[in-house]
Parts: structure tokens; sequence; C-alpha cells
């Protein structure tokens, strides 16, 4: 082999990126039971579910959902074309995956129980020490950072529910959640929200991603034909279609003409 032949070929090899076999890759999806956004008890899934697989669809790309505890998702994420979802962004977690373009914007609220002052700002000084309750696999950097100045006292149980459980109880004051989820679960625990309201501050904008393993050699090639089929299914408007039906969103108004509806 002439010199100039085998530098040409390792030059190849070195910038060469890694790309993904579209006609025969299969990417599993990796989630925990986080309703209504994922569950095995939801249609298809769940509405993310949904959005996820439709976006591989539009690149034929194909998937497969598996469902593991949260705690066991990072580590299953390491070798293989898995992706796993919903994750919010933090200093931790930045360190140790690669991030989707966003896939849902929710917002989130303080959730109370019973007669409690209805703003956290305007009564700081009532709420300032008061017990708040998050899931122990659930990021908690973002939280403590913004909410610093109220020193809240934190509970860590292993489920939503065991939150919402203890709030009922008197022995949790708050628990800050996005809507969707909080509803789902207290039309399937409790059949009715009586008791359980939000506060009028202190909520803030969640945003959800698909995420994969810095240590898997795939990542980069996987998120960016990802971020393509997103695009795709955002653009052709099936993304929205797929959140107002499942009322992850609120449906764009009826255009109106002179005050009436067309």
């Amino acid at each position: 082999m002439k010199p100039m032949t085998l530098v040409t070929i390792l030059i190849f090899c070195l910038c060469a990126k890694p790309t993904l076999g579209q006609s025969s890759e299969r990417i599993t999806m990796w989630v925990g039971e986080y309703p209504p956004y994922t569950s095995s008890k939801a249609k298809e899934g769940g509405p993310l579910v949904r959005v996820v697989s439709r976006a591989l669809e539009m690149i034929t790309l194909e998937s497969t959902l598996k469902y593991a505890n949260w705690s066991d998702i990072p580590q299953k994420l390491e070798i293989g074309s898995a992706v796993s979802y919903p994750y919010t962004k933090s200093s931790e977690r930045l360190s140790k995956f690669s991030y989707s373009d966003l896939l849902l914007s929710v917002r989130s609220h303080f959730f109370t129980y019973g007669e409690r002052p209805s703003s956290l700002y305007k009564n700081k000084v009532y709420w300032r020490g008061k017990t708040h309750c998050r899931p122990r696999a659930w990021e908690m950097e973002n939280f403590e950072a913004r909410y610093k100045e109220f020193d809240f006292r934190q509970v860590r149980p292993a489920t939503l529910e065991e939150c919402f459980e203890q709030m009922k109880a008197g022995k949790v004051d708050l628990v800050q959640m996005t809507d969707p989820v909080v509803w789902d679960l207290l039309r399937t625990r409790y059949q009715k929200a009586e008791g359980f309201r939000t506060l009028e501050d202190g909520d803030v904008t969640n945003e959800f991603f698909v995420i994969v393993s810095n240590r898997n050699p795939k990542a980069r090639a996987i998120l960016d034909s990802f971020n393509k089929g997103l695009q795709q299914l955002k653009t052709s408007g099936e993304y929205r279609r797929i959140l107002e039906q499942t009322k992850m969103i609120a449906p764009e108004p009826t255009p109106t003409q002179g005050g009436r509806k067309k």
C-alpha cells in the first residue's frame, strides 16, 4: 500500500463520525412510570412515548419500549442504541448525559393541602422552613438554588404518591410538580382533588428532553437523528396534535373574523 493511501485511510478513520444505519437500526426507549407522560397503563405508553416513537419513525428508525425503575435506567443507556425520557437538565446530569432538542415544556406549580396562604412570596415568613416533598430519583439541584431563601426542609420518599399521602396527613406542606402529573395522580388515587390546591405564585417552566449516556459511542449520532425526526414531526403539525389529543397542551384558538368564528 502506498504511504499516501495509508495516510488518507487514517485521516478518514479519525474524522468519521458514528452514524446510524437507518434501515436496520432499532432504538431502545427506556422509561419509568411517570404518568401521564409515560406509563405502562396508558394508551400507547403515554403522550411522550407517542411523540418520541413517531419522531423516530419520521426518519425510518424503529423503536422498542422497555420499562424499568428510574434509578436503574442510567446504566442501561451505556450500551447499544438506547435513550430515555423525559429528563430535565442539571449540571450533574449534563456531566453524564447528552440532551436532545426540547421535547416538551410545561409549567410546574406548588401544591398544598387545606387552608394555607395562597401566595409563596407574599407570605415568606409563613412558608419559610416548611416541609417540601420530592421523590428521591428526581432532580433537586435547580429547586434548591431557586428557593434557597425559604430554607425548606426536604422529605425524599420513593414515590410521588407518598408525597401526597404525607401532605394529606399533615406531614408535608408543599409539593412542586407539573400540573398534568399531579391532576392525573389526584384523579386516579383520590377520584377528586378536594382539599388540594395550587399556590398563586412560585411556578416555573419545566423543560423535558431525551437523553443518551455520554459513555455511549453512538450518543451524538442517536441524538442528531432523533432531533431531525422531532423537527419533522413538529413541522408536520402531528407533534401538536398528539399533545392536544392527550391534553398536554391546550388546543389552538379557533380563527375568528369580525368577532365571529369562521
